[in-house]
Formats: structure tokens, C-alpha cells, sequence
């Protein structure tokens, strides 16, 4: 099964359909395979396709809507949403409601700050600094620990290299960094307050990245690029049984995994800033399918603590420059709703979660 955003692709009934029997229980193979490939038809991609280095942008790309009347903000288990914005020269992180009112800046970084993550009770945040741009190298950089208003600020790096993409575990007691301290980037996880730093890379020569954590804290989905293209992996997190599992197969760049509590993952296409979402179990078929959406340009998304709205960005459909933040249900989809307009770039959305229990 295969269900697919980009920003804007809409769902059909049928698949609106298959989402709620999965809600309810039904086995994700049980669906009909008939119905699935009318929904989506396949295509075949030849091996000696060039993917270009960069995002390849669609010169007829529909322009989402930045205001609607009778917009029903949703919560998605989340208080407000962090952000990475130049607006003021350089690459700070800012927060504000989900509808996009009541911004504030939250660093104040004098080589930038990127990459914000929250805490499970979103009490606190992690993030990258040095950031001087939103496409930063992130070669020297730290992991930062603060308040959710931007006071305590603490470093969790104590190893030289480069720090960058923290990810707060679902338990709250380990972040995963991936780092350069060895000169290759690598995965690690280690205490939130940077102790016990562990390599959790399994494969020698590979390269690995941008790990997000499997809601039950024992998995996680991460990028390797052992061959020429980086390609989606999932994998586990004890050193007595490391393993690595290929996700996506695909000819072109992916990035910016995530895994939702219901155990739906998105990616992006990087070279053409598309975002997929398919089941866990669907390894290898989601990407088979052709990649139709209306909406590209996004470099990062990611899924709401309940799992049913994706927060990406996304740059000008007729500038192909600044980025924005979008949000769209996955269910049901409208055009995606615009919640940043400054002619700045804005990148790296997370959501604040709401505490359990709250």
C-alpha cells in the first residue's frame, strides 16, 4: 500500500478507506491489491537515470493557498511548532501557535541555530549550532539542550568533530546525534545529557544520518549512502544486535525520514522535493509507484505526535527560492495550508507535543 503527499497530493476515497481499516485493525497486507494499483499506476525507472545534485524543480508547479476561511486549526497532540528562520540575517530557531500566530525567537546563536527537536514532554528542546545558513555542513558544530523558553541553555557535545541532527527519544532519557568524530558520519545515540555516547552504525565504509526514532524507542529510520545514492534504512539500536533493514529502493536522492505512532513513514524525494508516506511494512513497494504529486520543493517533513498531519517545507512555486512552512492532514487532504509568509527562508518545523496525560 502506498499513500503519497507532496504538499498537496489528495486522497481518494479509497484510500481514505484504507487508512480507517488500518485504524480499526485491519492488517495492512489484507488490502486489495486491484484497487491499489487503479489508485497508482507503476512506472519503471531505467539504472542509468542521472540524478541531479540538487533539487530538480517542476516549472509548472501549483501555487498552495496561504489563507482559507473556516479553517479548523488542528492539534495534532501538539501545543505550537518550532522553525528555523534567516529572517534576521542569520538561521535562528523561532516557535509559534499551529495556525501560525504568536511568533517568537528562542535562540539568539551568534553563528546561527538549526534543527530543533522537542523533548516528549515538550519542556525542552535540543538543537544544532553553528548554523550560519539552513544548508549548513555542520563540521564543528554541537548538540545544544534548552528550555522550552529559551533559557538553560546547555551543550551535550563533548567530543570533537561535528554534531548535527539530534533526536529526542520517546522515553525522553536518549538523544541520537549523528556526528562527524570520526571524520565519516556516523549514528549515535547517547544520554540526554550527552553522556554514554554509543556508535550504533553498523556498516564499515557507509555513511549515516538524519535518524528519527520508531515510536516504540527500540527502532529507528535513518539515511545511509554505502553505494551512490543515499537510500532510507530502518535498524536497531542495541549493540548486543545491531541490524539495518533497506526501506526505500529507488533511483533518486531520499532524506528527512520520519516514523509515526502509527507506524506510517514519510521521506522526501531530494531530487525532486516530494514527500512519500507508506506504511512500515510496505518496504520496497511504496516507491514503485509513480510519484505524481502537485507540490515540490521540501527538504524536511515530518508527522504530528498523533501521527495524522505532516508539517514540511517548501519553496516558492513560481520563485523556486524561499522556503516556507506548510501543514497537511494526511487524511483527506486539502491544499496544504501556508503558515509562514516572510520573505525569508523557513525550514526545519517540529512539533511541541502536548505531555501525555495532559
Amino acid at each position: 500500500m502506498i499513500l503519497l503527499i507532496a504538499g498537496g497530493l489528495l486522497f481518494g476515497n479509497e484510500i481514505r478507506a484504507l487508512i480507517q481499516s488500518v485504524a480499526q485493525g485491519t492488517p495492512l497486507g489484507i488490502a486489495n491489491a486491484q484497487t491499489q494499483t487503479a489508485l497508482l499506476p507503476t512506472f519503471t525507472v531505467t539504472a542509468t537515470e542521472t540524478v541531479p545534485p540538487t533539487i530538480a524543480l517542476s516549472t509548472d508547479t501549483p501555487e498552495p493557498t496561504a489563507t482559507a476561511t473556516h479553517i479548523n486549526t488542528p492539534d495534532g497532540r501538539a501545543r505550537s511548532i518550532a522553525f528555523v528562520s534567516n529572517r534576521s540575517g542569520m538561521a535562528q530557531i523561532y516557535v509559534m501557535d499551529i495556525d501560525g500566530q504568536n511568533l517568537r525567537q528562542l535562540t539568539d546563536e551568534a553563528e546561527g541555530a538549526c534543527q530543533p527537536d522537542w523533548s516528549p514532554d515538550g519542556e525542552e528542546l535540543v538543537f544544532t549550532s553553528p548554523c550560519k545558513t539552513l544548508d549548513d555542513n555542520f563540521t564543528k558544530t554541537s548538540i545544544f539542550r534548552m528550555n522550552a523558553d529559551g533559557s538553560g541553555r546547555t551543550s551535550l557535545t563533548k567530543v570533537y568533530g561535528g554534531d548535527s541532527d539530534p533526536a529526542w527519544s520517546p522515553d525522553g532519557k536518549r538523544i541520537l546525534v549523528t556526528s562527524l568524530q570520526d571524520l565519516r558520519k556516523h549514528i549515535y545515540v547517547m544520554d540526554s545529557n550527552g553522556d554514554n555516547r554509543v556508535l550504533i552504525s553498523s556498516t564499515a565504509g557507509a555513511i549515516d544520518y538524519q535518524a528519527r526514532w520508531a515510536p516504540d524507542g527500540k527502532r529507528i529510520i535513518f539515511v545511509t549512502n554505502a553505494g551512490s545514492l543515499p537510500i532510507i534504512f530502518t535498524g536497531g539500536i542495541e549493540l548486543k544486535n545491531l541490524w539495518r533493514l533497506e526501506f526505500s529502493a529507488v533511483s533518486y536522492t531520499t532524506m528527512s525520514p520520519d516514523w509515526s505512532i502509527d507506524n506510517y513513514i514519510i521521506y522526501v524525494l531530494g531530487s525532486r522535493g516530494q514527500v512519500v508516506i507508506c506504511p512500515v511494512d510496505a518496504r520496497f513497494n511504496c516507491p514503485k509507484n509513480e510519484l505524481t504529486p502537485k507540490y515540490r520543493g521540501t527538504t524536511v517533513a515530518r508527522f504530528s505526535p498523533d501521527g495524522q498531519w505532516v508539517l514540511f517545507d517548501m519553496t516558492d512555486s513560481k520563485t523556486k527560492k524561499n522556503y516556507d512552512i506548510f501543514l497537511l492532514p494526511i487524511v483527506g487532504a486539502q491544499n496544504p495550508r501556508q503558515l509562514t509568509t516572510d520573505v525569508s527562508d523557513e525550514s526545519d518545523p517540529a512539533w511541541r507535543p502536548i505531555a501525555s496525560g495532559s
